[in-house]
């Protein structure tokens, strides 16, 4: 305080409590089961020809998903012990890589249709 009582600094702290830990591994095990459910749909669609389905980007999104939520947690609480600036970088990156392999497998066979060359037999097929 200065000399008429007025704050000069402060200092802010946020934490959570055992509530937070259980609310955090409720919201894991929900995104890892419906992964799960994900991959087993996939599974079940996989003799449909790719002319009518996606399944092969929507496994490798799922895959890429799935390595995300199980490698990442660990590594970011370990981090976050060290350094909460590197435990928030690594989750900040983590969060790109996984919504960016989302996007890019969900856009790539789209912009693999643009680009593919018409004939005969794919007319007929449209």
């Amino acid at each position: 305080y200065d000399d008429q009582g007025y704050c000069i600094d402060s200092v802010g702290n946020c934490g959570g409590t055992s509530g937070s830990l259980i609310f955090l591994a409720f919201l894991l095990a929900a995104h890892l089961v419906s992964l799960i459910y994900t991959l087993y749909l996939c599974y079940l669609v996989r003799n449909i020809p790719s002319d009518f389905s996606e399944h092969k980007w929507i496994t490798a999104s799922a895959i890429s998903s799935l390595e995300i939520l199980v490698i990442v947690p660990p590594i970011v609480a370990i981090s976050w012990e060290v350094s909460a600036d590197i435990g928030a970088g690594i989750l900040s990156l983590a969060l790109f890589l996984n919504d960016f392999g989302i996007l890019v497998m969900i856009f790539l066979p789209k912009i693999f249709a643009m680009n593919e060359k018409h004939n005969e037999a794919t007319i007929a097929r449209e």
